[in-house]
């Protein structure tokens, strides 16, 4: 693959569905990590709660399984919580890195040149 084609996926990245999905699932999974460290659960602690198995938890919890809202709603309501998405228009997502034109990176707003140093 070419830098310029590099570039432009680099760019598009943080706008696919794809993308999307993953960082939804991401937060989904810390916040229910956050909540068992809080009540002092570990996995088969969850899975006994749930009338599940421990390796089904822990597929979960990897992010490796496609959760269904109903899950995430069940799974919520036995901890205590209740789980409430929002929806909101789509907007031009910058990430924290992009790949210019000349090859410099912007990270948080801090030009990097081409061998990490700062411009």
């Amino acid at each position: 693959m070419d830098i310029t084609k590099l570039k432009e996926r680099v760019r598009q990245a943080p706008n696919r569905d794809t993308y999307q999905a993953a960082k939804v699932i991401e937060k989904i999974t810390n916040d229910l990590y956050d909540i068992m460290e809080a009540q002092g659960l570990n996995q088969a602690d969850l899975a006994a709660k749930l009338g599940t198995s421990e390796a089904w938890i822990s597929k979960l919890l990897q992010g490796n399984h496609n959760m269904t809202i109903k899950t995430v709603v069940t799974i919520a309501h036995t901890l205590g919580y209740q789980f409430n998405p929002e929806m909101m228009p789509q907007k031009t997502h910058r990430p924290n890195y992009v790949a210019s034109d000349d090859s410099v990176i912007q990270l948080a707003g801090t030009e990097l040149g081409t061998y990490g140093k700062a411009a």
